[in-house]
């Protein structure tokens, strides 16, 4: 039981430094984030993040508790426009078997044209936001 809590503790740490580092910009406001610990061996971690345009990043990460560090084995961070429409997501759903990074993958635009990518770190996410951010500012 002791052991049960203080993964808890530790995987509430770790999502916090994720929500942490993806509201490291200026007018951004944690809308709502949460935690469900009902599943065997991981925890549903969601959360969502308004940035000052009024675009939004969804949070949806599935954290393993079986290691001794907390990671992220199913994720989704779709962040889109005040009016819904996809700017990005990065997901590892199993789909696109015939892509090289499969199951990690990339959607881009409105169309949400799927491409190969890599599993992404919380801060090349965060970076993405800021030159979108940035470049909507400048035009």
């Amino acid at each position: 039981m002791e052991r049960r809590l203080m993964q808890n503790m530790q995987i509430e740490r770790y999502g916090c430094g994720v929500l942490r580092v993806l509201s490291d910009i200026d007018g951004t406001v944690i809308e709502r984030h949460n935690f469900d610990y009902a599943r065997r061996n991981s925890v549903l971690m969601t959360a969502s993040i308004r940035y000052r345009d009024g675009s939004r990043i969804r949070i949806r990460l599935i954290i393993n508790t079986d290691s001794d560090y907390p990671d992220w084995y199913s994720y989704s961070f779709h962040y889109m426009t005040m009016r819904g429409d996809t700017i990005f997501r990065y997901d590892n759903a199993r789909h696109y078997p015939e892509m090289h990074t499969f199951p990690h993958h990339k959607h881009e635009g409105a169309d949400e044209r799927a491409i190969a990518s890599h599993r992404p770190s919380v801060r090349q996410i965060r970076d993405e936001i800021v030159a979108y951010l940035n470049k909507e500012r400048h035009e």
